[in-house]
């Protein structure tokens, strides 16, 4: 089950980018940005985790990564439950947080999605 859904964040997160490449609307309302920070965070999972399975980052590293992906989703869980500004923050937080982790992997050598 748990591969599937890594597949259909997978090519939700392909889909997406493939829109942005072609010049089409990048995600505006609250909704669609919070589907498009769940896809990128799991894409940073999936990353991060061949990234320490090929050795090109450290089990250290990875479980730092880990975490900050656990508490990228633990906001985006939180935003659904809030309204208004405050949900608003909770998923700009959790897209910062986010951008910080594809970050860390790519100044690692380890080719993650773009935001």
């Amino acid at each position: 089950m748990r591969k599937i859904y890594v597949w259909f964040c997978a090519l939700v997160l392909a889909i997406m980018a493939g829109c942005s490449s072609l010049g089409l609307v990048q995600p505006k309302t609250f909704e669609e940005r919070y589907a498009y920070a769940i896809a990128t965070n799991a894409s940073v999972r999936v990353a991060a985790a061949q990234a320490v399975t090929s050795k090109a980052i450290t089990p250290e590293t990875g479980r730092t990564i880990l975490n900050g992906t656990d508490n990228a989703r633990a906001l985006l869980d939180e935003s659904l439950n809030l309204v208004g500004t405050d949900a608003e923050l909770n998923l700009h937080q959790a897209l910062l947080t986010i951008e910080n982790l594809m970050k860390m992997l790519k100044s690692n050598g380890v080719e993650v999605p773009e935001l």
